[in-house]
């Protein structure tokens, strides 16, 4: 639904559309458990009608905030137990450039979210400069991942540190369009 939505407002689609209100609607009634969702609606609600959904933009950024792992991840789970442990690359870009767009446009996100999200970053990198899928999977370097992992690092720092430099170098030399490496 919130993928649908936000392809929509993409392409130019706003409330008042009878397609777009009636996913809107889903998307406004559904509980927050799920970061890729919430991370997708608050894209969403920034592109569309940023000042009406404020209150609902900052739930989301609040709902990222408190579930991102220790180690700087957001995982899949919504448990208690997942934030103690780490997370996946996959949800941790999704929330990072949500968190990123909302905080650009004047939300509050406090800064030691993006402190601990660097950290590990900057701790994981593989040593071809490439980024796995998750802390625990991260022998082989995966091109989405590794795209994920060089926009994280330049919402997170300076654009011209090494590690930023090493994900570029990675992506020049390994990426192949025809397939996600390692995937």
């Amino acid at each position: 639904v919130v993928l649908v939505l936000l392809t929509y407002a993409s392409a130019g689609l706003r409330p008042g559309n009878a397609a777009f209100d009636a996913q809107m609607k889903v998307m406004l009634d559904a509980p927050m458990t799920n970061k890729y969702r919430v991370s997708l609606q608050a894209m969403v609600l920034e592109e569309v009608q940023r000042v009406k959904y404020q209150k609902q933009i900052l739930k989301c950024a609040q709902f990222l905030v408190d579930n991102q792992c220790r180690n700087g991840q957001w995982p899949y789970s919504y448990r208690n137990t997942a934030t103690k442990r780490g997370g996946d690359n996959s949800n941790t870009q999704l929330a990072s450039l949500a968190l990123a767009v909302a905080r650009a446009k004047r939300v509050a996100v406090p800064d030691e979210t993006f402190q601990r999200l660097d950290a590990f970053l900057v701790a994981t990198q593989n040593a071809d400069g490439g980024y796995g899928y998750s802390y625990n999977q991260r022998g082989d370097s995966y091109a989405s991942m590794t795209a994920g992992g060089a926009m994280m690092l330049a919402l997170t720092g300076p654009k011209d540190r090494p590690q930023l430099k090493r994900a570029f170098a990675w992506l020049a030399r390994d990426f192949d369009p025809a397939c996600n490496r390692a995937a």
